[in-house]
């Protein structure tokens, strides 16, 4: 069992850095998306492989899987990616609930709900500045709520995604 745990494990690795290689020039409106979605869909369909057989169980596993739902387009994939970020984060991964937070926001913006912690932005084009998505319930977390999750200040975020060209 324990070779292929590793095997997963490098397998996992190797589809999060794939995800994120895809991922690297999306600020700049350089990514391609009708090159990522089949990519996104077929490391989607082989997490949901392996979670369906109970072969998620390391933090770092649980972390990798996350991010492949978090690229899902389905409201139950970001749910799933909130539910394996706080496994991890429970297994000692210090992004767990960093990543959770975001993965809440993708998943209430996905049911038509507001987003309660501020991670998700948009532009409708290149050269207008990033804002956050809407809806956004500013009052529902405290900036100290955020700090807590690992979260950058809203501003401080704004500032970084609208300074980089």
């Amino acid at each position: 069992m324990e070779a292929e745990s590793k095997t997963i494990s490098q397998e996992l690795k190797e589809m999060f850095e794939s995800d994120q290689d895809d991922r690297k020039n999306w600020r700049t409106g350089g990514t391609d998306w009708k090159i990522v979605k089949p990519r996104d869909e077929a490391r989607l369909k082989r997490v949901e492989e392996l979670y369906s057989q109970g072969l998620l169980e390391m933090g770092d596993d649980l972390m990798n899987a996350a991010m492949i739902y978090q690229h899902g387009d389905k409201s139950e994939h970001y749910q799933r990616a909130m539910e394996l970020s706080r496994k991890a984060g429970e297994l000692g991964r210090l992004d767990g609930k960093t990543f959770s937070a975001l993965a809440e926001d993708r998943y209430l913006l996905s049911i038509g709900k507001a987003q309660i912690w501020g991670t998700q932005f948009t532009r409708h084009t290149v050269d207008e500045p990033w804002k956050p998505t809407e809806p956004f319930n500013r009052e529902a977390k405290t900036d100290e709520e955020r700090k807590d999750m690992g979260l950058t200040d809203i501003e401080e975020k704004l500032r970084d995604l609208n300074s980089r060209k």
